[in-house]
């Protein structure tokens, strides 16, 4: 942590900078109901609630990740959906489930990989509903969305991708006066 002093019309001021120091980032994520997670294209086979749509994996992924990818299959007739949030080092909340994501019902080859770009022309996620079964999801952020393809209740699986923005990096935060100002 350090802080730049400059003087301004006779008041003295400082900006406070300061540097998360872990690399990696907190993701919680389910799926109602079976879960293929994909972090760079690296299959997440450690996720040991993937077939449990009322329990969440957390999973410590790198900073400098660029995508996710989410097969998530709905085994009934009923509900389904995929939701989840991930933080950073400080607890922040930095991404969250919603129509950032883009999903589809066809499957197309390679679209877990890291540098797969076709999904630019898949259409935005739908949203089903908020994060208000706190009871199981606990963990997940408040502002994460179920979200699925605009078929809802379709039970085949769906392909859901998020792209990081280029820029961000969720590694440090600048506060000015005790409120964050920009996430630099």
């Amino acid at each position: 942590m350090n802080a730049t002093w400059y003087l301004q019309a006779g008041i003295l001021s400082a900006i406070l900078v300061i540097s998360i120091t872990t690399d990696t980032l907190k993701l919680i994520i389910t799926c109602d109901d079976h879960l293929t997670l994909y972090v760079d294209g690296v299959l997440q086979d450690n996720l040991p609630y993937k077939n449990k749509w009322n329990k969440a994996d957390t999973i410590d992924i790198p900073r400098t990740f660029s995508s996710l990818a989410a097969k998530c299959d709905n085994a009934n007739l009923g509900e389904n959906g995929l939701l989840g949030s991930l933080e950073n080092a400080e607890g922040e909340v930095v991404m969250v489930t919603d129509a950032t994501w883009r999903c589809t019902s066809t499957l197309i080859e390679g679209w877990h990989v890291k540098d797969f770009n076709r999904y630019l022309s898949w259409d935005e996620a739908t949203i089903k509903t908020r994060n208000i079964n706190r009871n199981y999801f606990g963990e997940i952020a408040d502002g994460a969305k179920w979200i699925w393809t605009d078929r809802l209740y379709e039970t085949n699986p769906i392909y859901c991708i998020y792209k990081k923005p280029c820029t961000t990096d969720y590694s440090h935060i600048v506060v000015n006066a005790g409120r964050s100002v920009e996430d630099a």
